[in-house]
């Protein structure tokens, strides 16, 4: 499967420029004859950031449930969505003033 912004048939003249800051014509790729909001809707990206020490079962299970909730209310593709797992070490992390790592044993 061709991506949009490869596909001839879908833009006709290569060659052509967009002058928009919005489109990739603007960065001297082919003008596209399709909205950005088009382009870009099937393409969530969702980071969850979290304290390390789930275990990759968890992990799974959460990846996999954020996929579905996403591709329920946006209607994107399972295959369009990115989901971002960032790991905190408790000593990174802070509330009300303290660091999880200080209040916890």
């Amino acid at each position: 499967m061709q991506d949009c912004c490869l596909s001839p048939a879908r833009h006709g003249d290569a060659n052509q420029v967009s002058s928009s800051p919005l489109t990739p014509g603007a960065a001297g790729f082919p003008a596209h004859k399709h909205n950005v909001t088009e382009r870009m809707s099937g393409m969530p990206y969702v980071t969850v950031k979290m304290l390390e020490g789930r275990t990759d079962d968890q992990k799974r299970d959460l990846v996999e449930k954020v996929t579905g909730a996403v591709s329920e209310t946006t209607g994107a593709p399972r295959e369009k969505i990115t989901v971002f797992i960032e790991e905190m070490n408790g000593g990174n992390y802070a509330v009300n003033g303290e660091r999880h790592s200080d209040v916890t044993p």
